[in-house]
Parts: C-alpha cells; sequence; structure tokens
C-alpha cells in the first residue's frame, strides 16, 4: 500500500500494529555531548570512554532514516552488527534498529513508497532496506551493500557481574549533520529481571536516538534504546531477549546463539549445566510461604480512591547475601521526587541476627514495585535502637509519598489499617483494627505504641494508617500484639544518614520470615509464533517429563 500526501504531512497517523505503549518514566542523565564537540558537557561524556570505545562507536553507530521523496519522516539510529550471512565473502552490511523506521498502513505495513536511507559515519548516504521486523518486539535489521571499514559491534559477550545502578552509556547519530552523541546515565533494575523483559536506564535521549544502543563504559553491548525518554527515564531491549530473536530467525550464527544460551542458562542461582535443547531460565525467586498471608485480608473492602493511592506508596523489600534470600519485609516512600524515592521499613532487612549493634554491609537489596518491576535499594540510614532503615531508590516510578496522619497517638481509640505485602508478586494485604491507648508492647523499646492488627511477618515495615490512608506508623511483628513505631520518630532516620542509632539497646526477637525458593523451576522454551502476519518468539511453560 502506498502512503498519499496526508500521511507524510502527518507520519504518526499510523502506529505501529501490536507495538507496546510508551513508558512515561525517568531521571535525568549525567551529561550529554556530541563527538567531536567543544562544550564542556561534550568533552564530560567523552572523556569518561576510552580511545578504543570511541573509536570503535564511531565506526559502528549510522543514522537510518524514512523518506518518500526528498522528505524525511522518522530519523532513528542503528548499529552495525555480524550476522551469519555476512560471515566469509560478506555482499551485505547489516545494522541493528528499531522497527518504528516509518508511519505504517492499516495492514502494519510501510508505505511502498517509502525509501530507507542510511548515513554512514564517512557522511555517505546509501540505500537500505529491512530484511527483518520484529514488531511485537520492536526491533528491525537493515541492509545495505557490504561497506568495508565499520566496526561490527560484539553482542555476543559475556555479562560482567552485575553492579548496582553501573554507569551507561546511550549513543545516537544524526541523519542531517552526521554528529555522534552520547549521554551518560545508570542502569536501573535488579539482575533477577528476565531477560525479556523491558529494563531502563537514567540515560535522556530524544527521537533519533530510538534504537541505538545503550552501552557499559567498557563499550560492551548491554542492549537497544527502543522509545524516547519521557520523564527521564529510557526503556532498551535487554541483549538476551534481541539475540534470542535474531538466532531464531537466522539472523546470528549458531555460534552466536549457543554462547547466549549459556548466558541465559547460567543464571544467579543456577549451578547445573543443562543439555536439553530447551532453556531453562532458573532466576532467584523468594516468596513468601502461606502462613505469611494476613489472615483476615480486608485490603479489597477499603474505599477506591484510598486503596488507588496506597498502593503507590506500600512496597515490597528483600534482601539477598549472594543468591541466597536474607530478609523480606514491607516498606512504604516517606518522600520522592523526579530523581530518587526514600523508603521507610524494618532494619531486620539487614541487621545481624542476635547483635543489636550490627549490620550486614554485603547485602544485595532489592525493592519490588507494583507494576512487579524490581530495583536495586541502596541502604541510606538506619537506626538498629528504633529498628527502622531508609531505603533509596534511583528513578521516577510514579510512587507517592505517604500523608501524615494529623491524629494523637493513643490519643483515641480511633480505627487504623495496617498493610503487608508479600514480596513475590506484589501482593498487597490489608488488617483492620483499633489503636489501643495507653497500652505498652510486650517488645522491650518503650517508644512503642500497640494496635489490635493483626499482622503476619509479610507485615513487618509496613505502614499503620488511618481509615483515611494517612501514616500513624511502622508495624512490627509479635505473636500477641502488633506494636509499632509512631511516624515522628521515622523522620529523624529518613533526614539523615548512615548510623543514627540511640543509646539504648534494645532487643527485637523477630523470627525469620519464612522463604523458600520455587522447586522445581519452571523450564520454559522459545517457541515461534506466527500471528497478524508479525513473527516473535513467546515463552512457553512446559512440565518435566516424569522419571521412570
Amino acid at each position: 500500500m502506498t502512503l498519499t500526501q496526508r500521511d507524510v504531512e502527518n507520519p504518526h497517523r499510523y502506529s505501529l500494529a501490536l507495538r507496546p505503549r510508551p513508558y512515561r518514566l525517568g531521571l535525568p542523565a549525567a551529561s550529554t555531548g556530541r563527538f567531536g564537540c567543544s562544550s564542556k558537557s561534550g568533552r564530560g561524556v567523552w572523556s569518561e570512554l576510552s580511545e578504543p570505545v570511541v573509536s570503535r562507536l564511531s565506526r559502528s553507530v549510522v543514522s537510518i532514516a524514512s523518506f518518500i521523496g526528498d522528505t524525511m519522516l522518522l530519523e532513528r539510529t542503528g548499529i552495525c552488527i555480524q550476522t551469519s550471512s555476512g560471515e566469509g565473502n560478506a555482499t551485505t552490511t547489516s545494522f541493528l534498529t528499531s522497527a518504528s523506521l516509518g508511519p505504517r498502513t492499516a495492514e502494519g505495513k510501510i508505505g511502498d513508497n517509502v525509501t530507507i536511507k542510511v548515513r554512514l559515519p564517512d557522511g555517505q548516504i546509501v540505500d537500505g532496506r529491512i530484511e527483518l521486523e520484529r514488531l511485537f518486539i520492536d526491533y528491525a535489521v537493515v541492509n545495505i551493500e557490504h561497506v568495508a571499514g565499520l566496526h561490527a559491534a560484539n553482542l555476543d559477550h559475556h555479562d560482567t557481574q552485575f553492579t548496582p545502578y553501573r554507569k551507561v552509556v546511550a549513543v545516537w547519530r544524526r541523519f542531517t549533520s552526521g554528529l555522534l552523541m552520547a549521554t551518560s546515565g545508570v542502569q536501573l533494575g535488579s539482575p533477577a529481571v528476565e531477560p525479556y523483559k523491558i529494563m531502563f536506564s537514567t540515560c535522556q535521549i530524544n527521537t533519533a536516538g530510538i534504537g541505538g544502543p545503550l552501552l557499559d563504559f567498557d563499550g560492551n553491548f548491554l542492549g537497544m534504546n527502543s522509545y524516547r525518554s519521557q520523564r527521564k527515564k529510557t526503556p532498551f531491549l535487554q541483549r538476551v531477549l534481541i539475540l534470542e530473536s535474531l538466532g531464531s530467525a537466522g539472523i546470528v550464527s549458531m555460534g552466536t546463539k549457543q554462547r547466549m544460551d549459556d548466558d541465559t542458562t547460567c543464571t544467579p542461582g543456577n549451578n547445573s549445566s543443562s543439555s536439553s535443547s530447551s532453556r531453562a531460565v532458573l532466576l532467584p525467586r523468594v516468596i513468601n510461604s502461606y502462613d505469611d498471608v494476613f489472615p483476615d485480608d480486608t485490603w479489597g473492602a477499603l474505599r477506591n480512591g484510598v486503596a488507588s493511592r496506597i498502593s503507590r506508596s506500600v512496597v515490597s523489600l528483600a534482601s539477598f547475601d549472594g543468591n541466597a534470600a536474607f530478609f523480606a519485609c514491607t516498606g512504604f516512600v516517606i518522600d520522592c521526587n523526579a530523581c530518587s524515592a526514600k523508603i521507610v521499613t524494618s532494619a531486620s532487612l539487614v541487621r545481624v541476627s542476635g547483635d543489636v549493634k550490627k549490620i550486614k554491609t554485603d547485602l544485595r537489596i532489592e525493592v519490588c514495585l507494583r507494576n512487579r518491576f524490581r530495583v536495586i535499594g541502596i541502604l541510606k540510614s538506619y537506626d538498629l535502637t528504633l529498628n527502622v532503615a531508609c531505603i533509596e531508590i534511583m528513578g521516577y516510578w510514579n510512587l507517592l509519598a505517604l500523608r501524615v496522619s494529623p491524629h494523637a497517638y493513643g490519643g483515641h481509640d480511633i480505627d487504623v489499617i495496617a498493610l503487608g505485602c508479600i514480596f513475590d508478586g506484589f501482593k498487597i494485604m490489608a488488617t483492620s483494627g483499633k489503636l489501643l491507648r495507653d497500652h505498652k508492647s510486650k517488645l522491650n523499646c518503650p517508644d512503642l505504641s500497640v494496635s489490635t492488627c493483626k499482622i503476619t511477618r509479610a507485615g513487618v515495615g509496613g505502614p499503620l494508617m488511618d481509615t483515611s490512608g494517612n501514616l500513624l506508623g511502622m508495624n512490627f511483628y509479635h505473636h500477641q500484639e502488633t506494636p509499632f513505631i509512631p511516624q515522628g520518630y521515622l523522620f529523624p532516620v529518613t533526614d539523615s544518614s548512615g548510623d543514627v542509632s540511640g543509646i539504648g539497646e534494645y532487643t527485637w526477637p523477630l523470627p525469620k520470615p519464612s522463604l523458600y525458593r520455587r522447586t522445581p523451576p519452571r523450564e520454559l522454551t522459545p517457541k515461534r509464533v506466527r500471528s497478524f502476519n508479525f513473527d516473535f518468539i513467546i515463552l512457553k511453560r512446559v512440565k518435566k517429563p516424569e522419571k521412570k
């Protein structure tokens, strides 16, 4: 189908079929620069990269644009890749880029009168053609006649050890000027995020940067930026997902795909090798046992407005010692902005059992958000006397800080709500009760108050609220009562950094939560499916054959 003049004037009239809706979240990037630019910001980005990395990028990254006649429709970025057809006597050169190369007809196809142009690093503009499209995943492969001197990016490297908030750089090239541009930021997420899910970085790009590579500062390819930044965050497709799809389509060689399979099979928590053709995804999964569910869960009975607001404030946290689960509890947002959020929770998340003045400093903290995305948390401050900790996460996640209740602590027998959240699957729970006046807790901390709410260990660190959703305090666990620390004691911890423990040494005899790893692990095998004339990869659950 041929696009009309109306389509040229409004190139966004037709959207990508089956394309995911854009993410509208984010955090500011560190700095932006253009290759060869004399501005301070430009030197700031490129000076942090080594000369070999900059040299490879300058010979790998191209600009790709769609045209009708001499009218440019859309501008994207691509990176040169090594394909199976390019081995030996190469006749074509291939580039990985976004599938949103041009406006599409009602049938989901780019018009016949739309041409693809590729601007090479030396400024030469050549014709390109789309060799492969995966609209559901949102990437495409564009081929041109073979050009010597380009550097093919290494997509099949083994990932280095995960580092929380590691610095990354997004690179793109402008079609009109040919300038190579870059912006730096950090990678968001945790090592438990499945490879087929969208990840985020804080690199800010414009529409020309869509399809461009995201790399670490050693030049290793991490993924492809899949949409422009909105609210200071950019989603990207992970390297493993791209290689899985390219391998299934026969674009990359079987050797590359086998190395990719090795990367995905040897995930944290999997110490065994598999000779099966199916890819086993053994991701570390921590699950609260059934007895951690609140016995009288009244979450569904809360008013819609209150429940909607609370769901943006309550999170679940877990700490890991390597790949082993250490502790899991609930937390809530006490402060947030466009760049980060502070979460209050129990210091049992990081404290050494049996030692009132010591924490484990080598734990990895993961925060599970309401969209079930896991992001790394950083211990900002803690008070071991009151057993309170403040965890900070980076990025804008559409969270909402809880409002402070105007009620005085223990002044009235007011109706209250205690909340908890299960880490695996992000299940919020609620239970109601009354705030007890002049009732001392059975725990030996004199600053605690008590409510009649019946919670389980999953509710440790969760908020105690009035019926309007305003914060009263933070809950602890006791098998005979539900003690809580009033909210006035929380702010000195969140407003500080490091250890702010008081003089008193109180014991917190909290039973360990029942945590276990899901067994047996789910086996996922790639299966090609044709739907609406678009090929894409899905992961299908398969049962292990029973041993005879």
